[in-house]
């Protein structure tokens, strides 16, 4: 036991000087620190930046991150912030974090109440309409939009899939969610080694091993850059500066969904009784889908995918120069890339005002 608790405390004074070495400044005073709880005990870090001059007519706007990321995806620094972009158009913009994820609460590494054993389903159906619950009771609107980035926007598909947020959502972004998992041997090999961590220890660790190697992705961004991002978008620096903050652990559980997802290629619960793909086609919700022409975590045909099971009004973006934008787009350059906010935030954010 004290050597476990030494291998933590050690391991807890390696990430925190990785962060401060390659970390981005902290949140800036006017970012409104929110906890919401969930049913089942949990309390979920959420950030608002609130507008000077709020945009007539125009509802909040969730911002929901990806698979072992947090928040900071969405509001990483004063220039690479959807959250901030959006507060300085007047909308009241709100990022949280998942349990076990960014300033939200997770399980202890040794003793507590809490285990690393959740799911998918959790995060969408549990952790999701908590956060909604909250930001409208706080800011009294009787709806809000939804922005999901990964598998943040697969959450989303979920939520309107079982209705579980009906009347509570006006529209809906995803950004880089597939709803098809024929990724290729590689990405299958990687689910399924990490499901094999999962099933021995109680966490898939992520963080620590991302910090410790930071020196190393800095200088060698190479093997990283064309499965994350597009390097003509985002420079090595600024993705050293988000895995300082940005990634964390994943349960094991969580993991073995996904390799079951890749393995039948359906986009199902975690007991395999409901199959959220199918039911989107009774959604009506407005849901703008993004992707990105280069994207290799969520490849357009994939992407496509969600798009082709929506039911109601729908509309399809890629982005990719052949549009109008600066540049091909990857995976995490959609949310960082230096020219984003042009390419990326302003067409998302025009269609949510006209819905």
């Amino acid at each position: 036991m004290k050597a476990a608790l030494l291998a933590a405390a050690l391991l807890a004074a390696g990430c925190a000087i990785g962060r401060a070495a390659f970390g981005p400044a902290p949140l800036p005073e006017r970012a409104g620190r929110h906890t919401a709880k969930t049913p089942d005990g949990w309390e979920l870090s959420l950030v608002r930046y609130k507008p000077e001059r709020p945009a007539p007519g125009r509802r909040p706007v969730l911002l929901l991150h990806g698979i072992v990321t947090n928040a900071r995806n969405f509001d990483l620094d004063e220039r690479h912030s959807f959250a901030r972009w959006l507060a300085a158009r007047g909308v009241d913009a709100w990022t949280m974090s998942v349990r076990g994820k960014g300033d939200s609460s997770r399980p202890a590494l040794v003793g507590g109440d809490k285990k690393w054993d959740w799911t998918f389903d959790t995060y969408a159906l549990v952790d999701v309409p908590a956060a909604i619950a909250y930001v409208l009771e706080t800011t009294g609107a009787p709806r809000l939009d939804c922005v999901g980035h990964s598998l943040g926007g697969m959450m989303l598909y979920a939520l309107l899939a079982r209705g579980t947020a009906r009347g509570m959502v006006g529209a809906v972004a995803t950004i880089g969610a597939p709803l098809g998992f024929r990724w290729g041997e590689r990405f299958t090999a990687w689910a399924k080694r990490g499901a094999a961590v999962g099933r021995r220890l109680p966490l898939v660790p992520i963080t620590a091993p991302a910090i410790a190697f930071l020196p190393v992705i800095e200088m060698y961004p190479g093997p990283l850059e064309p499965v994350f991002y597009n390097p003509k978008n985002l420079s090595p620096r600024l993705w050293t500066s988000f895995l300082a903050v940005g990634v964390d652990d994943e349960p094991g559980s969580l993991l073995e969904q996904v390799a079951r997802w890749l393995e039948t290629d359906r986009f199902t619960s975690a007991d395999g009784a409901f199959d959220y793909e199918a039911a989107l086609r009774e959604v009506r919700t407005p849901v703008l889908v993004v992707a990105g022409k280069l994207d290799q975590l969520g490849f357009p045909p994939l992407v496509r995918r969600g798009f082709d099971a929506l039911g109601g009004r729908k509309e399809w973006l890629l982005v990719a120069e052949e549009n109008g934008m600066s540049a091909d787009y990857g995976h995490m350059d959609m949310l960082l890339g230096d020219r984003a906010a042009a390419d990326v935030f302003l067409p998302i954010d025009r269609w949510l005002a006209r819905q």
